[in-house]
């Protein structure tokens, strides 16, 4: 019977040291996921910028894109969720809604014209 226990204990161990290494591998899988969306981002953005100064596009002159360029590498990021708590499933609405609805943006970049005219 003691070494049924003694065997437990050991078995209650072993399984909890490896639910914490679980938990680990996850919060860096999670932790490299998020970083490779970023810098997947940053790369889509350098290779926006590189084809604007490639083609010559009149607002994409060499300062701009240099400029553009440096503010890309400094970007920080912050989690939306953590800036935004419980407003976070509301913004998230509204952009969904914008996305979904190209007549209502125009409409209100129209009004906002009209207005700073």
């Amino acid at each position: 019977l003691t070494d049924l226990a003694r065997c437990l204990r050991h078995e209650k161990i072993y399984v909890s040291y490896e639910k914490k290494q679980l938990q680990n591998l996850n919060e860096s899988v999670s932790e490299a996921g998020r970083r490779l969306a970023q810098v997947a981002w940053i790369a889509h953005m350098q290779r926006v910028n590189l084809e604007g100064l490639t083609m010559s596009r009149l607002d994409h002159t060499p300062n701009y894109c240099c400029q553009r360029s440096n503010l890309l590498n400094q970007t920080h990021f912050v989690d939306g969720y953590k800036q935004l708590s419980h407003h976070m499933a509301a913004y998230s609405q509204f952009l969904v809604a914008l996305r979904n609805n190209p007549e209502l943006v125009g409409t209100c970049l129209a009004a906002g014209n009209r207005l700073q005219n």
